[in-house]
C-alpha cells in the first residue's frame, strides 16, 4: 500500500507529475497497472455578503438585461475592459433571489440588489467540475478581485456546498462489491443502486446534507466530450488509453451547509474549508461510510460492525491528499468548454448540404470546394461587414462560452 501513488488534482501538480512516482527511473511515464488515485474538489458553492460601493456595474447589468430581453438571445456578453481574464455572459433570465446571473464556462456568479447586511446573502459563486479540478479556490479569489475592481466590497462568505472526490484509475466498479448493502458501515440510511441492464453504473448512500456516490466515471464521461478530454488529460492518459480508456471508479462525497456546521472544527468560510479538506475527507471515509472486506450483517446485529476492517480499495482512498500548503503557480492555459471536433463535424455537415443543394455530383471535388468556400466567404462578409454590431455582440457571447476566462 505504501507504494500506491497519491496525487492531488491541482493543475500544476498534474502537469509536473506526482510527488510519489509510480514509474521506475529511466522508463517512459505511463499509467501503472495497479490502481492510481487522483483527488480533487468537484463542486464549490459560496454565498457572499457584499457592500456595493459603486452601483455603476449593477446599472449596466440592468441595461444589458433589458436589452437582451427584447431579443431571442439567451445571453449577452459583458465587457468591462478586462477581456483577457474576466469574460462573462449575462443571462436573460435571473433567479428568484438573484436577478443577475453571469456565466463564464462552468463558473456562475449570481448578484442581487439587496443590501450587504441582509439576512439573505446578496451574491453567490458556483464553480463547476472542470474549473474546480483546475483551481477551485484560486478561481474564487479571482472572482473576488473582479468584484472589488467594479465596486463590490467583500464582507463575508459562507460555503454552502462542497463536493470532494477521488478517482481510482484501473479499478472497475463491478469488482468492488459496493452494490451489496451488507458490505457497508454507514451513517446514511438511504441506499440506492443504479444499473444499465446488468451493468452496475453507480450506488448512492444518503439523500440529505451528506451524500456518497460511487460510480463508473468513464461511462459518465461518454455523455460530455469536453469533460472527457479534460479528465483524460488530467489523468495523463496516453493516446492509446484515450482511444480505449482503462476503468475509472469515482468516489464522491457531497456536503451541504447544515452538515459543515456540525463539525467540531470551524468550516464556515472558504478559508476554513480550504485548509481542512483532508480532515473532511477523513471524516467522510472513516466515520460516515466505509466499504468493508466482508459482510457486516451479523456484526451489525451484535453492534460490533466497527471491528470489521475496510477493504483494500477503501483503505487506499483514505490516503488521498487534498490540501497542499505550497501555493500554486499562475495558470495561463485557458480551459476549453467546447468540443472543436464536434463543431467542425457540424460545420462539415452543413457545408455538404449546401454543396448537394447546388447540384454537385460526388466526384466533383473542385466544384464542391469552390461552392463551400464561396458560401463561407459570402456569409461572413455579409455578417461581419453589413451587420458588424450584431456580429461583435454574438461573437463575444460565443467566445465567453468557449473558454473560462480566468
Amino acid at each position: 500500500m505504501s507504494t500506491l501513488p497519491v496525487r492531488h488534482s491541482d493543475a500544476n501538480q498534474n502537469r509536473l507529475g506526482s510527488t510519489r512516482s509510480a514509474v521506475p527511473p529511466g522508463e517512459q511515464t505511463r499509467i501503472p497497472c495497479s490502481p492510481l488515485i487522483v483527488s480533487g474538489v468537484d463542486t464549490l458553492e459560496i454565498s457572499l455578503s457584499l457592500d456595493v460601493e459603486d452601483y455603476g456595474a449593477l446599472e449596466r447589468f440592468r441595461n444589458l438585461k433589458k436589452s437582451v430581453q427584447g431579443t431571442m438571445a439567451p445571453s449577452v456578453a459583458v465587457n468591462f475592459g478586462q477581456e483577457e481574464y474576466f469574460r462573462w455572459n449575462l443571462q436573460r433570465s435571473g433567479t428568484k433571489l438573484y436577478p443577475y446571473v453571469l456565466k463564464s464556462g462552468d463558473v456562475c456568479l449570481l448578484l442581487s440588489t439587496r443590501d450587504g447586511d441582509s439576512q439573505i446573502p446578496n451574491a453567490k459563486i458556483e464553480i463547476g467540475s472542470v474549473s474546480c479540478q483546475e483551481d477551485a479556490f484560486g478561481i474564487y479569489r479571482k472572482v473576488l478581485m473582479w468584484l472589488k475592481v467594479y465596486g463590490f466590497k467583500h464582507k463575508s462568505n459562507i460555503v454552502s456546498r462542497i463536493d470532494l472526490c477521488v478517482d481510482t484509475i484501473n479499478q472497475h466498479i463491478d469488482g468492488l462489491g459496493c452494490s451489496c448493502l451488507y458490505r457497508w458501515v454507514r451513517r446514511g440510511r438511504k441506499f440506492f443502486t443504479y444499473y444499465d441492464g446488468n451493468d452496475l453504473e453507480s450506488i448512492q448512500i444518503g439523500k440529505g446534507d451528506v451524500v456518497l456516490r460511487v460510480y463508473d466515471k468513464i461511462k459518465e464521461l461518454r455523455k460530455d466530450a469536453i469533460k472527457r478530454d479534460f479528465f483524460f488529460d488530467l489523468w495523463n492518459f496516453t493516446e492509446e488509453q484515450k482511444e480505449d480508456p482503462p476503468p475509472v471508479t469515482r468516489v464522491e462525497f457531497q456536503l451541504r451547509r447544515p452538515a459543515l456546521k456540525e463539525f467540531d472544527i470551524d468550516l464556515d468560510t472558504v478559508e476554513q474549508v480550504e485548509v481542512n479538506l483532508d480532515a473532511i475527507w477523513q471524516y467522510c471515509t472513516q466515520d460516515w461510510a466505509r466499504l468493508t472486506s466482508r459482510s457486516v450483517n451479523l456484526e451489525r446485529l451484535q453492534n460490533n460492525q466497527s471491528r470489521i476492517p475496510s477493504c483494500k480499495f477503501w483503505k487506499n482512498l483514505q490516503l488521498a491528499i487534498f490540501h497542499r500548503p505550497i501555493p500554486a503557480a499562475k495558470r495561463e492555459k485557458k480551459t476549453l468548454h467546447k468540443n472543436l471536433t464536434a463543431l467542425r463535424e457540424q460545420a462539415r455537415g452543413c457545408l455538404l448540404n449546401i454543396a448537394a443543394a447546388a447540384g454537385h455530383v460526388v466526384d466533383d471535388y473542385f466544384g464542391i470546394m469552390a461552392t463551400v468556400q464561396q458560401a463561407i466567404q459570402e456569409e461572413f462578409d455579409n455578417y461581419m461587414v453589413k451587420n458588424q454590431e450584431k456580429f461583435e455582440k454574438l461573437f463575444k457571447v460565443r467566445r465567453n462560452e468557449v473558454f473560462v476566462g480566468f
